[in-house]
């Protein structure tokens, strides 16, 4: 009695947080969280501690009963300068209140940085690729899916996730100018 069968500790690197229309509470984003899972009992076979990098959103407040979005997390390389980026895109409605957003991102020091935010009149999502002003990424191939119904007494929402290659576009070129992956979340129902 009492030893642990899973053991699953998290350490956030990096935490961001901005406004949701209609919301007083800040969604908060923690999008490179440091995991470390041990199971000795029933991975017997396995190194003790196994490490993982994780995401975490959180909407907290009083949403409207309906929802939808989309939302993307790329990662990549810039293919002129080699230098490592990213950015985080949404293109959601929480009742009728509008959610979009294109937010570049630096993590370099361990500290998440938002270096460029389109303006929302700028960013929307069509399936499988994401716009802003300028640029575009698509979703090439999935390689990890997963497709869940969130249920409970008030809310039914069907969910879907997915890790992708992906390449970001210049508009005006059609130049690829970033390749590397993604991350793509879409959910629509109730909550």
């Amino acid at each position: 009695g009492g030893a642990s069968v899973l053991e699953v500790r998290f350490n956030t690197q990096v935490k961001t947080e901005w406004e949701v229309p209609g919301q007083a509470e800040k969604v908060i984003h923690r999008p490179l969280l440091a995991a470390t899972v041990a199971a000795p009992s029933i991975l017997t076979k396995s190194p003790p501690t196994v490490s993982l990098h994780g995401y975490s959103k959180r909407y907290y407040g009083p949403y409207p009963h309906f929802w939808s979005y989309r939302f993307i997390t790329f990662v990549g390389k810039d293919q002129a300068s080699g230098e490592a980026k990213g950015f985080w895109t949404a293109d959601a409605t929480f009742g009728a209140s509008k959610y979009n957003y294109w937010k570049d991102f630096s993590a370099e020091d361990g500290k998440a940085a938002v270096t460029h935010h389109e303006e929302k009149q700028h960013c929307f999502h069509q399936m499988h690729v994401g716009h802003c002003l300028g640029r575009e990424v698509h979703l090439k191939s999935p390689f990890a899916k997963r497709e869940l119904n969130l249920r409970s007494e008030r809310s039914d929402s069907l969910m879907s996730e997915a890790f992708w290659s992906a390449e970001v576009v210049d508009k005006k070129t059609g130049n690829v100018v970033m390749k590397g992956y993604a991350f793509n979340e879409h959910c629509m129902g109730t909550i």
